[in-house]
């Protein structure tokens, strides 16, 4: 059986077609994705979903993620997946991104890595290394 999930990302339609078994990895990855496929909340029987807020480059480095648990383009996109991976309770992928921040921290970039960790509840490092760099 093949499942076909159509997401909608702002002007950009992407159809993700999966045979069933494959498609369980999503609920196993992110308690997130359990909870929208288990309960009564709307993508449990549907198979359209919106999403919103990311670029349709770094949702697809999310998906890739979730089903080979690799990254190709972690330094364009580690933003947006910080932020996906906060929303749909990923951990993992939240900490790789919080060390890859934490690794490319400079003057120029600490006031939004420090927006971000604080906005997506990292950990106090990330934010305190953040902070100093602002400070000066």
């Amino acid at each position: 059986n093949l499942l076909i999930f159509v997401y909608f990302l702002s002007d950009f339609i992407y159809l993700l077609i999966m045979q069933q078994n494959f498609f369980l990895n999503l609920p196993a990855r992110s308690p997130v994705f359990m909870k929208m496929f288990t309960s009564n909340f709307q993508e449990s029987t549907s198979t359209t979903g919106t999403i919103n807020d990311v670029s349709k480059e770094a949702f697809q480095e999310f998906l890739r993620f979730l089903y080979t648990e690799t990254l190709e383009n972690i330094d364009l996109y580690v933003l947006e997946l910080l932020a996906i991976s906060d929303l749909y309770e990923v951990e993992d992928l939240k900490a790789i991104c919080k060390a890859q921040l934490q690794t490319g921290l400079t003057e120029e970039n600490a006031p939004f890595v420090f927006e971000y960790a604080h906005r997506y509840r990292c950990d106090n490092e990330l934010k305190v290394a953040a902070f100093k760099l602002i400070q000066g």
